[in-house]
């Protein structure tokens, strides 16, 4: 079941050196899930922004529903990344799910 976003805010995760956003998992009845976008995959999805955590939220917010899209997908096809978030399930997109 594909996650759905929500319309919490999201945040940089300076431990992960990521931008991180909370999805649902509906078909698990609504579990929240988060979701971190690595800043080296987002400044390969613009290489022509500077490589500076500043660039890194802007190309976030300028493609979230991309971002989502993808981590959806890729929850699909994988479920969770091994471990939890704050007690919840998380998934992690680096360059290779860009691709």
């Amino acid at each position: 079941m594909p996650l759905t976003a929500t319309d919490v805010r999201p945040s940089v995760d300076e431990g992960r050196k990521a931008v991180g956003v909370w999805m649902r998992n509906e078909g698990d009845g609504g579990v929240p899930v988060r979701v971190l976008v690595t800043y080296e995959a987002l400044w390969q999805s613009q290489p022509s922004k500077v490589r500076d955590v500043v660039s890194a939220w802007d190309i976030f917010n300028d493609a979230r529903e991309h971002f989502e899209k993808l981590a959806s997908d890729r929850f699909d096809a994988d479920g969770p990344d091994d471990g939890t978030h704050e007690g919840q399930p998380f998934i992690v997109l680096n360059s290779e799910d860009l691709l």
